[in-house]
This record gives C-alpha cells, sequence and structure tokens, in this order.
C-alpha cells in the first residue's frame, strides 16, 4: 500500500467522497454523507438532537417517541401535540435536562437532521416528568410545518427565535375595552379613572407595551400598564378609541 503522503489533495469534497476507517476492528469505507448525517444528529453543532422510534416501549435513552402510534412508521407533523422526549441527546452519555427544560414556553423547531424541509413548527405548552424515567412529556400546539415524522430518522430540536426579539401585536376598537354586563370597566391610574383593553399576548415576559391610537397615526405612545402575568398584559386609556398596541 502507498504511502498517504503519496496521494494527491482532494480539494473539491462532495456527499460521494468516501474515508477508510474500522468499524469494530473491521476496515470499512465511510461515505461523506454518511458521516455528515451521523454527526448533525450527535448535536456537534450544538442543537439538542434526538431519534425518533415509533415503539414507545422500545424508547431508549437519546430518542423520542409518540403515545399510541401502533404499527405506523410516520405520522404528520400536523397531528402532533406531544411527544415524549429523553433528557439525553442521540448517542450522548451526559443528561441535557437543563437544555430540554429551556423549551418550556418557547416555540420549537423540529427538523430532520438530512432534510431540514422536513419539520414542525411548535408552541412548548408544558413539559412533564414520566415517573420513574428519564423521559418528559412535551405537550405542544402546532403552528405550521411540512411533512411527517419518521420511525427511526434523526431530528435537531432548538428554539426558533430569541425571546426578546419576539413582539405581538392587537388591534383594538371601543369594542374590545373591558365590560361586565355591557358598562364599562374603570380603574384609577394616577389619580384618573380610566378604562382599559386586556392584551394576551403570550411571550412568555413582561414586554414593553406602546400603542397607536386612531387620529394620531405613526405616533407611537407609551400607555399605563398592569402585568397580568408574563402573558396578559392590561392597558389603561382615558377614553374608548381605537388603534394598535404593541407588545416588544
Amino acid at each position: 500500500m502507498p504511502r498517504i503522503s503519496s496521494y494527491s489533495l482532494d480539494t473539491d469534497i462532495t456527499k460521494s467522497d468516501k474515508l477508510l476507517g474500522t468499524s469494530s476492528g473491521t476496515t470499512k469505507n465511510f461515505s461523506i454523507q454518511d458521516m455528515t448525517k451521523y454527526l448533525g444528529s450527535t448535536g456537534v453543532t450544538g442543537n439538542f438532537c434526538s431519534q425518533f422510534v415509533n415503539n414507545s416501549s422500545s424508547q431508549q435513552n437519546g430518542q423520542m417517541t409518540i403515545a399510541g402510534m401502533g404499527s405506523n412508521a410516520s405520522k404528520p407533523f400536523a397531528q402532533i401535540n406531544s411527544i415524549i422526549l429523553s433528557e439525553f441527546c442521540f448517542d450522548k452519555t451526559d443528561t441535557a435536562l437543563a437544555r430540554l427544560n429551556h423549551f418550556n414556553g418557547k416555540e420549537i423547531i423540529i427538523s430532520q437532521v438530512d432534510n431540514p424541509n422536513n419539520f414542525g413548527l411548535y408552541k412548548v405548552d408544558s413539559i412533564t416528568p414520566v415517573s420513574g424515567t428519564t423521559t418528559h412529556t412535551l405537550a405542544l400546539t402546532h403552528k405550521s410545518g411540512n411533512g411527517s415524522i419518521t420511525n427511526l430518522e434523526n431530528y435537531s430540536i432548538t428554539t426558533t427565535v430569541i425571546d426578546s426579539d419576539k413582539h405581538e401585536e392587537l388591534e383594538f376598537t371601543s369594542n374590545t375595552f373591558v365590560k361586565v354586563n355591557g358598562a364599562l370597566q374603570f380603574e384609577t391610574i394616577n389619580g384618573s379613572n380610566m378604562c382599559y383593553v386586556d392584551f394576551e399576548h403570550n411571550l412568555n415576559k413582561k414586554p414593553a407595551i406602546s400603542a397607536e391610537q386612531e387620529g394620531s397615526p405613526g405616533q407611537v405612545a407609551m400607555m399605563p400598564v398592569k402585568y397580568i402575568n408574563n402573558n396578559k398584559v392590561r392597558v389603561y386609556f382615558s377614553g374608548t378609541t381605537s388603534g394598535k398596541i404593541f407588545a416588544n
């Protein structure tokens, strides 16, 4: 066998190229395409990666499943409302529980490692540990996506955006203001009686609130607010009006 240094360098690497190595003591060829798929599935890029299995009874560390799959090899992303996810990434021996719990309340995208056009976008509504195991049930709300999740394929799970970049807006009219039995409600703010709009933005944070009112197009003003919780805010006005409320 010639010396390795005698071979010419290949500066045009393609997925069909092969490398020489050993597997369990046996010399074999490894394609660049297969190595790329494996390295991506093990999370070397910093993503949370997991292999999907359709049989929940055979789920192991590094895998995720869906209850009630039966013998079905795949399921459309649009029909998924929960997954059972191992706290270990695929082919890793250290727990990634802190990373998994970070998904709670966030938007995530589950995409096939070797086919990113096959994906589902979800809001994680809750994360519940499965008693006596290292798996956790993620309750999901489907938002968009394409294709299906498939048995024994590897998937990357990441949040879609940094929370501080997320925003929501609400178009409101005089009918949006809170009423009880038809009567407009008021609260005293800084000595003044003010009516209000309740805005459920679902950003899982206390965002900055501003409003653009009718008669003042393009003029955005800060309004008195009360944060009910991380997903709902009460915005006060001196009288009923219409316009837009922005949560950033």
